[in-house]
């Protein structure tokens, strides 16, 4: 009944969550553009944005919001809050099993409770982030860990919980996961050692070949430019700081991230803190628990503190240690409470956070300047698909990524130089662009005129426009896009698929009269280009024609009527 009704209370927020104004944050952006380089271009090991940028972690959340996208056929803000709000529920009842095996049952359902009725755990419902899925694995890993040390054995458990959190943010899933092993010298010191027992190799290489072989394959398709990203900045800079400006509470900024992430329950947590210090419990096993929770809150605690990069998310990881021991508190608390009231006071408090939760979402959040912007977004997509077509062949400039997120597509953005260039071209094309007047400047003074296919808002100041340099209605105009570094031109045929992979090049799907239609790739970059070509008639699922090349630098490849397999394994002229 306890884990039905966190469930319940986790799942009726969401979905009230996520049936609100939508919001797309500039974080839910990038992971959205991660999840479609995953799914439509088949970069799975290792991601980027739509502006090129590679993604600052590794891939577990991008591939639990994608399995979600395939289930559900597009991306959306529900497949990349999902593994969030999945990942508190779960967490939630690792609390609550974990309390009640070593505190009893109302110790651990409190525990539970009051981690997902906190500000942190309301915050995981809509928010596409790594903390939450961290904070899993680094309390899974944990109480692995613990149990290890108490037993003697078991510890590739946590070996393996602290690889799969590492996939999640990185190596911090295993420090702050073994970080409550301090207490080790903490029983030593009060005259009740319990010494490390047990092996350790195959939990190690079960890490090296999970982290290890992840990392080699995603250094395989990106070389250096992964170590600079993923090390370089993110490793090493968010430890010093390099790219952050600093807080004016300095080291305090963690504590008051966790008293106020946590508030109100933060109180009972300190309160547990003092009591584990000063009157520890008289049975060996709680004793070394509460020990055990309280280093590893600590310990990961002051890692935070002496980190440059100071979020006040950062601190998630850390609550669950410090719910078990609030729930442990409130237990001693309310002993004089019966279970069928403890029970019903939970009731009362979950119907009060759902009611909070449908006014934030259907009320207050309408107000907010990213909402509005996520309206537009939408709006402009579905006025794209109409005029230009659900396939559109729309080049993207500087148009923000959340008009492709709702085309349910991802397509590196351009310069303003190359998109000039485009549009001085005789193919007809459309490129979305928010600074006009910069691209007027690119096509100068003797460009043909350019044509509004769009306009959003129609009043005021526009937020987006998208422009061609042909009228529409199209006739039969050959039409023209940019694919990252190539340029594809076709007559009577549309682009259906574009696959932009690392490693093995452009792939792109055209449907059409493979027959007649006319095609012209050429590749833009300074370095040699792989491109695949699949042509299919009008409702045919087997290609009609195919080809290969590797394009060198300024090369084109055209083919008008092409034969079966023409063109494979061949060179560019």
């Amino acid at each position: 009944m306890a884990a039905a009704l966190i469930a319940a209370a986790v799942l009726t927020c969401f979905l009230i969550r996520a049936t609100g104004y939508p919001l797309l944050s500039r974080h839910d952006a990038r992971v959205g553009a991660y999840v479609l380089d995953a799914v439509q271009n088949g970069n799975w090991i290792v991601q980027k944005d739509s502006g090129g940028d590679i993604a600052s972690k590794p891939p577990l959340l991008t591939w639990c919001a994608a399995a979600v996208t395939l289930l559900t056929g597009r991306v959306s803000l529900f497949a990349l809050h999902l593994p969030a709000a999945a990942s508190l529920v779960a967490t939630a009842l690792v609390l609550l099993a974990a309390g009640r095996r070593m505190f009893g049952w109302r110790a651990g359902f409190l525990a539970a409770f009051l981690y997902v009725l906190s500000p942190a755990g309301y915050a995981q419902l809509a928010t596409a982030r790594y903390d939450g899925l961290l904070a899993l694995m680094v309390i899974l890993a944990a109480l692995a860990a613990f149990r290890a040390w108490v037993s003697g054995s078991g510890w590739t458990c946590c070996w393996l919980a602290a690889a799969v959190g590492t996939l999640a943010k990185g190596p911090l899933a295993l420090v702050l996961g073994a970080a409550g092993l301090l207490a080790a010298f903490w029983e030593r010191r009060s005259g009740s050692p319990m010494p490390f027992r047990g092996y350790h190799f195959v939990g190690v290489l079960v890490f090296l070949l999970i982290i290890g072989g992840w990392f080699a394959l995603a250094y395989e398709e990106l070389g250096q430019p992964l170590i600079y990203k993923m090390i370089g900045r993110e490793l090493v800079g968010h430890a010093v700081g390099a790219e952050d400006e600093s807080s004016p509470l300095g080291v305090l900024k963690p504590p008051v991230d966790f008293m106020l992430g946590f508030a109100p329950w933060s109180l009972l947590a300190l309160a547990s803190f003092w009591r584990v210090w000063k009157r520890p419990d008289g049975d060996a096993r709680i004793r070394r628990f509460e020990r055990f929770l309280v280093c590893g809150f600590l310990a990961g605690l002051i890692i935070f503190c002496v980190a440059g990069h100071q979020k006040g998310r950062l601190i998630l990881p850390l609550i669950p240690f410090a719910a078990l021991l609030a729930g442990r508190e409130l237990s001693e608390i309310t002993s004089p409470w019966s279970n069928r009231r403890t029970f019903r006071t939970a009731i009362v408090l979950v119907a009060f956070f759902i009611i909070g939760g449908f006014v934030e979402a259907h009320v207050v959040r309408r107000r907010s300047p990213r909402v509005q912007e996520t309206l537009i977004a939408q709006q402009v997509s579905r006025l794209i698909a109409e005029r230009l077509g659900p396939n559109a062949p729309l080049t993207h400039v500087d148009s923000p990524f959340a008009v492709q997120f709702y085309l349910n597509s991802v397509r590196p953005t351009v310069s303003f130089e190359r998109a000039a260039t485009l549009l001085r071209g005789n193919a007809a094309a459309w490129v979305a662009v928010c600074d006009l007047a910069r691209l007027k400047s690119e096509l100068g003074p003797d460009a043909g005129p350019l044509h509004e296919a769009l306009l959003w808002p129609e009043t005021g100041e526009p937020w987006i426009r998208v422009v061609g340099n042909y009228p529409l209605p199209l006739t039969h105009q050959p039409e023209a896009i940019l694919l990252g570094q190539i340029r594809a031109e076709t007559q009577s045929l549309a682009l259906e698929r574009p696959r932009l992979k690392y490693r093995c090049g452009t792939e792109l799907d055209f449907r059409g009269d493979a027959a007649q239609g006319r095609l012209r790739i050429e590749n833009q970059s300074h370095a040699p280009q792989t491109v695949r070509v699949w042509i299919f008639d009008e409702a045919s699922t087997v290609a009609a024609t195919k080809g290969e090349r590797s394009l060198l630098p300024g090369a084109v490849w055209e083919f008008p009527g092409m034969g079966p397999n023409h063109g494979v394994g061949t060179q560019a002229k």
